[in-house]
């Protein structure tokens, strides 16, 4: 393998000045002439230029990296946020770190700090589910607030912690829920929901609140379970619902519904025939399980996008005022759902 290509090499092809072809290569714009900058960069690709990113933060105080903590990366619908975030950077000539806090805080916290280590130029973070409920959330907060390192916070927000926040509207994903389940004529609806502290739950929980109030009903609290968002909680949720009598199932998430497949199954329930069963996310597996989950679907790619795009903004201007996005869900109707008596 020859040496690599340096920017000397091309100025000597091009015959023009290393300085006109910096220049030309940064991507910027500049007073080189277009077709100055074409017969360059035509140069830069048949000597199979790779630009040298640490020289050039070194001068520019940028490394053209971007960092993104998941809580885990099992879960699809959070891939998908990556993969929206990684497509808008890679775009934009970013390259962009993944880092897996395993939903843990102090996981979490270590892997901001190692993303600040490495120098990249923004952050975008999907916190742990319980971050709004433990003691760690102030080493969390302080870890953020003492970062020079611009950054997101993405799906899941953050008590007492201010900043650029994107995510699904989840009260009306909630309140779309309850208003299909409702219209189905279900009344004895079981939620399950993951930590009330977290933002999300609040949120859902809200919504389908808000579905029985605009039918003149009233949600019966003692058919809430709060979960983990796993498989294996909505397990267990689905569990304790079950001997309850509902008729209907809306789990915060699709993989807590997934789980409440199993223990219908294992308790003789057919699914629909015996209890409908909602999620919120529209994972991917959604479409695969049997009978395919009717569910609440976020634009999670998209998401991830945005989130990237307002941390890009952010980096050019530090002082810009800090604002909350949010992007409106839909119901995804599949096979998990039926119509009942409403009497039932």
């Amino acid at each position: 393998m020859g040496a690599k290509a340096t920017l000397k090499d091309i100025a000597r092809a091009t015959n023009f000045s290393t300085a006109t072809v910096s220049l030309a290569l940064s991507g910027k714009k500049t007073r080189v002439s277009a077709a100055t900058k074409e017969k360059i960069i035509t140069a830069a690709r048949e000597l199979n230029y790779r630009p040298n990113y640490i020289a050039q933060s070194l001068v520019t105080s940028r490394t053209m990296t971007l960092g993104m903590v998941l809580p885990n990366f099992n879960d699809q619908i959070f891939t998908r946020f990556a993969a929206g975030m990684e497509t808008y950077a890679r775009v934009q000539g970013y390259s962009i770190l993944f880092c897996n806090s395993d939903d843990r805080i102090d996981t979490c916290i270590s892997q901001i700090k190692v993303l600040c280590s490495r120098g990249v130029d923004g952050m975008a973070i999907i916190p742990p589910a319980m971050i709004n409920e433990t003691d760690s959330l102030k080493d969390f907060t302080d870890t953020l607030n003492e970062t020079a390192v611009p950054y997101i916070l993405v799906d899941r927000a953050v008590h007492d912690l201010y900043h650029d926040y994107v995510a699904t509207d989840n009260i009306h994903g909630g309140f779309l829920a309850g208003e299909y389940l409702l219209s189905l004529g279900h009344r004895r609806i079981g939620a399950i929901a993951g930590p009330m502290t977290e933002y999300g739950t609040i949120k859902r929980l809200a919504g389908l609140k808000e579905a029985f109030r605009q039918k003149g009903l009233e949600f019966d609290e003692s058919l809430l379970v709060c979960s983990d968002y796993t498989f294996e909680g909505g397990c267990r949720a689905a569990a304790q619902l079950l001997p309850k009598n509902v008729t209907a199932i809306f789990a915060f998430n699709d993989l807590m519904a997934i789980g409440a497949y199993k223990a219908a199954g294992k308790a003789g329930y057919r699914i629909p025939d015996d209890i409908s069963v909602i999620g919120f996310d529209d994972n991917p597996v959604s479409k695969l399980v049997y009978p395919a989950l009717t569910t609440i679907s976020q634009p999670s790619q998209t998401i991830g996008s945005r989130a990237c795009e307002i941390l890009l903004e952010r980096i050019k201007d530090p002082e810009r005022k800090n604002c909350d996005y949010f992007f409106s869900p839909s119901l995804v109707i599949r096979k998990s759902t039926r119509a009942i008596e409403a009497d039932q």
